[in-house]
């Protein structure tokens, strides 16, 4: 797989400095105005099917902004400033988003000549304020989203409850492994006391990815675990 590191990307935005701002602190005329003289950044144009389709990177053009009225926390300007991809249809001529939803996306990966999933995209994602501070950021957990070539069908593949890690081609036609780490003690955070796990996924008929540990198994690794190693 060709594999795209999403890079931070810096705007300058004339504003009151020391004010927390909101799209709620505007009205409807005043955001389609800002909103015409917003400097976006827009990453390098990969080409996808061809050339028919080309996919460029949306940078944050605020790269200090408030996550939340309720938070002082300011987002990283190391992580998370990629929030959408620009598709651009060279055949219909149609320039369209992947996405309206709020995310970062932290790393894209396209299928390279010798991919096994040749019509897909893979996204590693912070769409979701899971550990429920009303800041998006690193700490909650990083999802896995897929679409096709040309951005449509765009999903959602891991759970609320887990945390991505990473993806892992298989040899199979159209099949990937994922890993995650599951938060089993419910404490909306990611760390070393929660259990890993490895999944099967078939993009081609996009069922539910299927566990390869299952409970039997992990209990097992667990009882061999104390009786070998915790004397």
């Amino acid at each position: 797989m060709r594999y795209i590191f999403l890079l931070p990307f810096l705007a300058l935005f004339s504003c009151q400095q020391e004010r927390e701002m909101n799209n709620e602190d505007f009205t409807e005329d005043q955001l389609d105005s800002l909103a015409n003289i917003l400097t976006v950044r827009y990453g390098d144009p990969v080409e996808l099917k061809g050339g028919e389709i080309l996919a460029i990177p949306i940078g944050n053009f605020i790269d200090e902004w408030r996550e939340s009225k309720k938070s002082y926390e300011y987002r990283s300007s190391e992580m998370m400033t990629d929030w959408n991809l620009l598709f651009y249809n060279r055949l219909q001529d149609s320039t369209y988003l992947l996405t309206e939803e709020k995310m970062y996306l932290t790393q894209i990966q396209t299928p390279s000549k010798e991919s096994n999933t040749p019509d897909h995209i893979f996204y590693y994602t912070y769409a979701k304020d899971t550990d429920t501070n009303d800041v998006l950021n690193y700490k909650d957990a990083q999802q896995l989203y897929i679409s096709n070539l040309d951005g449509s069908h765009f999903m959602q593949i891991t759970t609320d409850n887990e945390s991505l890690e990473y993806i892992q081609r298989s040899q199979k036609q159209n099949e990937i492994y994922i890993k995650t780490i599951i938060d089993i003690n419910n404490d909306l955070q990611f760390t070393s006391e929660d259990l890993g796990q490895w999944y099967i996924y078939n993009v081609a008929d996009q069922s539910a990815p299927k566990p390869i540990i299952d409970s039997t198994i992990q209990n097992k690794i667990g009882k061999l675990f104390l009786e070998n190693w915790m004397q």
